[in-house]
């Protein structure tokens, strides 16, 4: 789970239901805290967040090439980590290079 470079955690009294942890927040100086919550709920929201995240992230797929792999069925991180290469076509780009960005797509999958 990302934390923030500064800031102090404070564990709360309130209590997650699903898991029996306690909820934290991230006081850093301002009047608002950072409500965390349950580490464990918001770790599970933060790695669906990034499987949800569009293709262009990776490096090498800009705008154009989001909409070509877009129209082939593949929008996000999680579709491209799916994806096999040699069965999508997309115009100008090779199999290798479907396979470096599924990699780095499943890489970043994996790591959230």
């Amino acid at each position: 789970m990302p934390l923030p470079r500064r800031g102090e955690i404070v564990v709360t009294d309130a209590v997650c239901d699903d898991h029996g942890l306690p909820e934290l927040e991230i006081h850093d100086g301002d009047d608002d805290p950072w409500e965390l919550g349950c580490p464990v709920c918001n770790y599970a929201d933060y790695r669906e967040r990034q499987a949800r995240a569009d293709v262009d992230v990776i490096d090498g797929i800009g705008e154009k090439t989001a909409r070509k792999l877009a129209a082939a069925g593949i929008e996000t991180l999680a579709d491209l980590a799916e994806a096999d290469p040699e069965s999508v076509t997309v115009d100008g780009v090779s199999t290798d290079r479907l396979a470096e960005w599924r990699a780095a797509a499943a890489d970043r999958v994996a790591e959230a």
